[in-house]
């Protein structure tokens, strides 16, 4: 994060300084709502889920409060399902069709999943299975083009120089 922001200068001729919000939405469907406040043509998009839970299994919602945690009830969507809706939504609001009805203009959407430590088969054999899943769900549905790449990383190793997981530094490039 940089310690200062200055404006760009019309008189600079290097490269400019990119100006990034990041806006954390939450995960939980009630955040659909206020999504199109957070919408212009420029945003990128990225969907984290954790992937060391199975996709297709009922999602628990989970207050953290004055550092306790408290499991909610279970509720009747899996996280496949919202990863689905999120990126039904983000097409909604933000593809744009030319005269044909051929989709010309769409935001970017990244899909990363954490915990990658915590796995019982290799990143790369998860990653496949997600792929396949998220695949399955959106095949045959215009938001499947939104989808630039999905990505599984250990959270744990985040700054820590040579044992930082590498799909760290393909992220940020």
């Amino acid at each position: 994060r940089p310690s200062k922001l200055s404006p760009l200068s019309k008189e600079s001729s290097a490269d400019p300084e990119v100006l990034m919000h990041v806006w954390d939405c939450g995960g939980q469907p009630v955040f659909l709502d206020v999504l199109p406040a957070f919408l212009t043509s420029r945003t990128m998009f990225v969907l984290v889920f954790d992937a060391s839970k199975d996709l297709n299994a009922n999602w628990k919602d989970v207050l953290h409060n004055n550092g306790c945690k408290e499991e909610r009830e279970e509720q009747n969507y899996t996280t496949i399902d919202l990863l689905v809706r999120w990126l039904s939504s983000i097409h909604a609001h933000l593809a744009r069709y030319d005269s044909h009805h051929c989709l010309f203009g769409y935001p970017q959407v990244l899909i990363i999943g954490t915990h990658a430590d915590k796995l019982k088969t290799s990143s790369a054999d998860v990653t496949k299975q997600i792929k396949a899943a998220i695949n399955l769900h959106c095949q045959d549905k215009a938001f499947s083009e939104l989808i630039i790449g999905v990505k599984l990383i250990d959270n744990t190793t985040a700054g820590l120089g040579d044992s930082e997981d590498s799909v760290f530094q393909e992220i940020r490039d």
